[in-house]
């Protein structure tokens, strides 16, 4: 045999070697890919049965929730709140400065009374406009008022709004007081309803 021969043997040896190899690795891979489809498919079972049990969960307790808000507790009686006075397209807000497009607008310095705690005391600097009607005014509005008895100007919230044979008239108590102001305040006497706080 000469040298050619033994080179083209040696050849054919190592193409048939490299395709049995070849064969064997393709078949050896799709087993493998078999195998991880299963896995696949039961990985997608086991998260899907995950899914349907946390939405189960989240229907639980959105349940739970409403049935709390429903059971207020007896101090968590729904109050009057003030009126929106005041509507977003009067407020702009810059990096330097605020403004509210507002006619009439008195600011105060709160006494120390603490008739108000929490939500003024003294120091506070409250905002008012002056209302054009008695129909401006609302229950639940923080209101400034001249009052007859004490002779000075008060600041306590609406709790009743009525009229009598004198006709209209609102009542006021302070939110840390346990008594409402003893007198009727006439709308005259009401010189201004809070608009806001700076503290």
């Amino acid at each position: 045999m000469d040298k050619h021969t033994i080179v083209i043997i040696i050849l054919v040896f190592l193409f048939l070697g490299s395709t049995s190899f070849s064969i064997y690795a393709m078949t050896s891979g799709e087993e493998t890919f078999t195998v991880d489809t299963t896995s696949l498919e039961q990985e997608r079972l086991r998260l899907e049965q995950e899914k349907e049990q946390l939405k189960e969960e989240k229907k639980t307790l959105e349940k739970k929730l409403a049935s709390a808000e429903e059971q207020k507790a007896v101090l968590e009686v729904e109050k009057d709140s003030p009126f929106d006075h005041v509507n977003d397209k009067q407020v702009k807000v810059f990096k330097n400065k605020i403004e509210i497009d507002l006619k009439d607008v008195e600011w105060w310095t709160i006494a120390d009374t603490n008739s108000m705690d929490p939500l003024i005391d003294e120091g506070s600097t409250a905002l008012s406009i002056k209302p054009a009607s008695e129909e401006s005014i609302h229950l639940g509005d923080v209101a400034f008022y001249d009052s007859q008895i004490a002779e000075r100007v008060i600041i306590h919230r609406v709790i009743k709004i009525s009229s009598d044979e004198k006709g209209w008239f609102s009542k006021f108590k302070g939110d840390n007081l346990i008594e409402v102001d003893p007198e009727d305040v006439r709308f005259p006497q009401v010189k201004g309803v809070m608009i806001g706080v700076i503290y």
